[in-house]
């Protein structure tokens, strides 16, 4: 015996990064290629870990607003009082309240969660419907849709404690008043979508004193500090205070910040692994993985693939398979294994990039 017969082995993967993807189809069939003589080919199972929303039941949240809106600047401004009236449903606030947050830095995928869209909509064209009647211009209505925001008499700013420190979605934090950098940049976002402005989220890194940050940025006829994506100027616009769109903060106009596009994305990343390792008799011992993954995102991925190597130069790669939005699956790879190997490299891949990486430790 070489001392690895029926050696198996399971491990919880650190998730990694994340990717953008497409529409596709639940199918998982894993095929080994490279340079190894054994090659199996298995079907494994998805199931949908992102929960269904439950049936309305006409119960709802009334949640009131009130806040100032200052048209204009200097001797000629004009402040207006607005108050806005919402009715949460009860099951879409416990749906999300009650939802995983999803471990990658694009908080896009908060607001392109499609669940809550009709409910939001109500409350999108309410603060149109209020700019139209005051005859705010473009920029002006930005500004007003903003303020109901960053206004600390609707929206508080309110930091999460370490542990409490979570994203929430926009729901969330309609019904609870109150919110941080991301919370109030995910709802702003959803808010401005659904009135057919164009937006991007900046994220700018923890810099010495300042900690990690998250704002929006614009497309339109704007003046100010604003940053280029895919060839369009988009206008910063802080959520957390009573900014206006171009103004951008002292503390972030030295730092580079990271842009994400407000549309459907896919995350791919591994969550667990499995292996069993098989002497053989009268050949090289074989290795069975099986490798777990969610799709993390709100939109499907198409032709991914896992890949394992035993010296990080030979790779050996299953076939492409696809992954909903919201689902989980297992992939599996049945590899001949070297008598020297002590790791295993395994990458998921997407859009040719490395979507998520771990490793196998097969003397542990």
């Amino acid at each position: 015996m070489s001392g690895r017969q029926l050696l198996v082995g399971t491990l919880v993967i650190i998730l990694m990064s994340m990717v953008a993807g497409c529409d596709c189809v639940p199918s998982f069939w894993g095929i080994v290629t490279g340079d190894t003589d054994s090659s199996d080919t298995t079907s494994d199972t998805v199931q949908k870990f992102v929960p269904s929303l439950p049936e309305y039941s006409g119960e709802e949240i009334t949640v009131s607003y009130e806040w100032e809106f200052r048209e204009g600047s200097g001797s000629g401004s004009i402040t207006h009082p607005f108050n806005l009236v919402v009715n949460i449903p009860a099951e879409l606030y416990t749906y999300y309240s009650s939802l995983e947050r999803v471990p990658v830095p694009d908080y896009s995928v908060y607001v392109t969660h499609s669940v809550d869209d009709a409910f939001l909509q109500t409350v999108a064209d309410s603060l149109r419907d209020l700019a139209e009647q005051k005859g705010f211009d473009s920029e002006e209505t930005v500004n007003f849709i903003a303020s109901f925001v960053q206004n600390p008499d609707s929206i508080a700013y309110a930091l999460e404690g370490e542990e409490g420190e979570y994203p929430k979605y926009p729901v969330e934090t309609l019904k609870e008043k109150e919110g941080d950098c991301e919370d109030s940049t995910i709802l702003l976002g959803a808010l401005f979508e659904l009135v057919d402005y164009e937006v991007i989220m900046v994220s700018f890194p923890a810099q010495g004193d300042n900690a990690g940050h998250v704002g929006l940025g614009i497309a339109g006829d704007f003046g100010g500090s604003y940053y280029t994506y895919e060839g369009k100027r988009y206008y910063y616009l802080e959520t957390t205070d009573l900014w206006t769109v171009g103004d951008l903060p002292d503390d972030y106009t030295n730092s580079e910040a990271t842009l994400y596009e407000v549309a459907p994305v896919a995350a791919m990343l591994f969550t667990y692994s499995h292996w069993k390792i098989t002497d053989s008799l009268i050949g090289p011992d074989t290795i069975d993985i099986q490798m777990t993954m969610r799709n993390w995102g709100t939109a499907d991925a198409e032709d991914v693939h896992i890949r394992a190597s035993f010296d990080g130069d030979s790779w050996y790669s299953s076939d492409t398979f696809d992954l909903q939005a919201g689902y989980e699956g297992t992939q599996s790879l049945l590899l001949d294994l070297p008598s020297d190997a002590d790791i295993i490299d395994l990458q998921l891949i997407y859009q040719q990039q490395v979507a998520d990486d771990a490793e196998i430790e097969l003397n542990n």
